[in-house]
């Protein structure tokens, strides 16, 4: 059964009539369910709401008792209040029917137990409110400081503390603040105090209140300057101390400036109330793709636990309110190995071995909502966060809208804690694409899906991701989620080269609501393209969230010619070898030949039967050669030799032993060259340097046999000299280098003879067996300059 939302009834509590028959025959009443929990007040007079709907089957949790006070116990219903020590089934201390005196012999915790009647200890489905009032205490706290917060630009500072300690406030004599609007919650009616607090470098803050005059608050806070503020949360009954407020925010902007707005309920019970902020101890910073698939378990992950409070009215979902932090040990966070969901029927797991479960299927317990968040540094390697999710939400139906109902959301935010809104994620029961249950009426679940969150703005940041699953705010409707993360560099993912004729698969990270290739229009995530040469991709995507981002990936993908490799056809005698090379078109590439195995560029094979090999040859991309080896059963032997090495395009001589009763020879060899002669002579060598077999066959009247032989073709090296300086007609010259400045050395002669009278061009032979062109040298002989000196006429005894 769904409790009941008091914010909006209960001052309207005496509406009902509350019916409840005691009895005067007590026993001792132990409940196993527990819920609500509050700290006793030491301060004579004050009353601390438990809780405002315990049923009459349930025990609450009590500490701050103080050994020698005087405490009434009460609850609205009546009936029988049994008070356990040590747990909710501990030893009796004392029972009896409401209001029941109770002094604590010992200080600490007790556990309050709310039943019909006491001599039977029955129960029923209805709820009431307990409450403990301290009857003798310590005398109330002396009175606040005089009035100066009325208005945000002179809200009082406070410090963040480790633990709550709460100091006295008061709002007496406040008025509305002008200018803010009202906050939405708790029957905002003025009479408003205000706080501010700087955010530390976690970026979570936890404001608690204490009842005083006080019993019943309000309080929101609000980002921004204090002329210009932003609404960020409001709470009405959220703290363990009765109806007062408490909110924990999380992901603010650490050095930001947090104002906190505080009334009363109504503005009709004025006074002193109390208000500590604390800062929890903020997640480690974890090295990049720390156990993002949960195949550690929790290594690396933070885990929250608590409950969801109303959202402000017109928001996209409750509130959620942790109070136990860098825990993952409640039922709140699960480590899921295997299995289907059992309403939706999906894997739990999506990928991997593992998945985290975050919130679960019950109702009204300790915990209602949870989160897990990790806080990494982005570099290029992990620049594409990856996040797959499946939910099932129950569906509160009539009157729960949007900022009650069980949710799910996704946050990522940068160091500063600004949202990157490009990976928000916010649902709520039940959800645009969502699948009503099998058998069910109320739950939806969503299988799984994927987003990915583009993170290349923000290498060498901190960012942080945040999920939250809970339970609809008024607690009695479920919701859950499954998470699965991964990362990767973000981008597309391709070969770079191909080959031509080949094809190449281009995949856009996953979970965007759109994709559009080009060229090519495609709208898939992944494209197979087979482009003639090299070709650049851009991928326009559009991710999913709600803040839809455009992104706009490119890619090139480079294809490379298919090189050629030949390999020439041989004729052995049986029991004879030859060699098979293989030549390629470009070189530099690796050689598999078949059959055989080898690896080198020439092989020696001996088949005993014609065969034919093929060579593999891969130089960024493939290519095949096959070549026949025929073997004859030659009955006679035969050798074949050359006069090789020789240079490209020179010539050699072929020769071959003689047959007996040979009835003739025939050559053939690269280039289709062939000749019938036994010994051809002034045979021209190909053009291209390498090495090329040449095969003779010798005819007799009864067998055919035949022979290799293999010639090497240099090529032609072009001999280089230093060049000499011009010289003056006459002047000595020096002997020309009988050797070039090459390694090693083309040696050669020089024609004509030197001559220093004239320029003369010089041209260097090379020396035979060499495979070196000739050259020239140009030698410039500069003339003699022609003095003239003419003889003047001049008179007798003149100069």
């Amino acid at each position: 059964m769904e409790k009941f939302n008091f914010t909006l009834s209960k001052k309207l509590i005496s509406l009902f009539i509350l019916v409840f028959i005691s009895y005067y025959s007590y026993s001792q009443c132990t409940n196993i369910t527990s819920y609500g929990s509050a700290t006793a007040s030491t301060v004579a007079g004050t009353t601390v709401t438990i809780s405002t709907c315990n049923f009459q089957s349930e025990y609450s949790t009590v500490s701050g008792f103080v050994a020698g006070n005087t405490y009434s116990l009460t609850y609205s219903l009546g009936g029988c209040i049994t008070v356990h020590s040590g747990s909710g089934s501990g030893p009796v201390v004392t029972s009896g029917t409401s209001p029941l005196t109770f002094s604590p012999v010992a200080s600490g915790t007790y556990y309050i137990a709310y039943n019909t009647n006491c001599s039977t200890c029955a129960t029923a489905s209805s709820c009431g409110t307990s409450a403990v009032t301290t009857v003798v205490g310590s005398p109330p706290p002396p009175p606040p400081p005089a009035l100066t917060n009325d208005e945000p630009c002179n809200a009082i500072a406070l410090t963040p503390t480790s633990t709550c300690s709460y100091t006295t406030y008061t709002n007496a004599g406040a008025t509305a603040t002008a200018g803010v609007t009202a906050p939405g919650c708790s029957s905002y009616s003025g009479g408003d105090v205000w706080f501010s607090v700087v955010v530390p470098a976690g970026g979570s803050l936890i404001f608690d209140s204490q009842t005083g005059v006080i019993t019943d608050g309000g309080m929101a806070l609000y980002s921004g300057t204090c002329g210009s503020l932003t609404l960020i949360a409001c709470d009405d009954d959220g703290s363990v101390n009765g109806l007062m407020p408490m909110i924990s925010a999380t992901s603010l902007v650490a050095g930001s400036t947090i104002w906190v707005r505080f009334w009363e309920y109504g503005n009709d019970n004025n006074g002193t109330f109390g208000l500590c902020v604390t800062a929890p101890t903020p997640p480690p910073v974890q090295p990049p793709c720390t156990n993002l698939g949960f195949e550690s378990g929790f290594t690396g992950w933070y885990g929250t636990a608590g409950g969801s409070n109303d959202g402000a009215v017109g928001a996209p979902s409750p509130l959620y309110v942790p109070t136990a932090f860098n825990t993952t040990a409640t039922t709140q966070t699960t480590i899921m190995n295997a299995g289907t969901d059992p309403y939706g029927g999906f894997p739990v797991v999506f990928s991997g071995t593992a998945s985290a479960r975050i919130g679960n299927a019950s109702t009204i317990e300790t915990y209602s909502a949870g989160s897990l968040q990790q806080t990494f540094s982005v570099t290029a390697a992990n620049t594409n966060f990856t996040y797959s999710y499946a939910v099932v939400l129950q569906d509160g139906g009539s009157g729960h809208t949007d900022n009650v109902q069980p949710f799910f959301n996704v946050n990522v935010y940068d160091q500063l804690g600004n949202p990157i809104t490009c990976g928000t994620y916010i649902m709520v029961a039940p959800g645009a694409g969502y699948i009503l249950a099998p058998g069910y009426t109320d739950v939806y679940y969503k299988p799984w899906s994927t987003v990915s969150v583009n993170l290349a703005p923000y290498v060498g940041q901190n960012v942080t991701v945040k999920i939250v699953a809970s339970d609809c705010a008024w607690e009695a409707h479920f919701g859950y989620a499954y998470l699965d993360c991964s990362c990767s560099p973000f981008g597309i993912i391709n070969p770079a080269i191909i080959c031509a004729g080949q094809s190449a698969t281009l995949t856009a990270p996953p979970g965007a609501a759109s994709y559009s290739w080009s060229p090519g229009g495609a709208t898939t995530q992944t494209i197979t393209v087979s482009p003639l040469s090299t070709t650049n991709y851009t991928c326009n995507m559009t991710t999913s969230g709600v803040t839809p981002c455009p992104v706009t990936l490119t890619t090139t993908v480079t294809v490379n010619s298919t090189p050629t490799v030949t390999v020439l056809p041989a004729t052995i005698c049986l029991g004879s070898s030859t060699t098979l090379t293989a030549t390629p078109s470009l070189a530099g590439g690796t050689y598999l030949w078949a059959p055989g195995g080898q690896t080198t560029q020439s092989i020696l094979v001996s088949p005993a039967s014609n065969t034919v090999y093929t060579v593999t040859y891969t130089n960024g991309c493939v290519s095949t050669a096959t070549a026949l080896v025929t073997v004859n059963n030659c009955g006679c032997t035969l050798t074949a030799s050359n006069t090789g090495p020789v240079c490209v395009s020179g010539t050699f001589n072929l020769s071959t032993t003689a047959v007996t009763g040979a009835t003739g020879y025939s050559w053939s060899g690269p280039s289709s060259y062939s000749s019938n002669v036994q010994n051809p002579t002034g045979i021209v060598a190909p053009a291209t340097a390498g090495t090329y077999v040449y095969t003779v066959t010798a005819t007799t009247a009864t067998s055919t046999c035949t022979a290799n032989t293999s010639v090497t073709v240099n090529a032609s090296i072009i001999p280089t000299f230093n060049a000499v300086a011009p010289i003056c007609a006459g002047a000595a010259l020096a002997a020309l280098p009988l050797n070039s400045t090459n390694i090693p050395a083309i040696s050669g002669t020089w024609s004509p003879p030197l001559n220093n009278t004239s320029t003369t061009t010089y041209t260097f032979s090379p020396t035979a067996g060499q495979c070196a062109t000739t050259q020239t040298l140009t030698i410039t002989v500069n003339p003699l300059p022609t003095v003239t000196v003419n003889s003047p006429t001049v008179c007798s005894g003149l100069s």
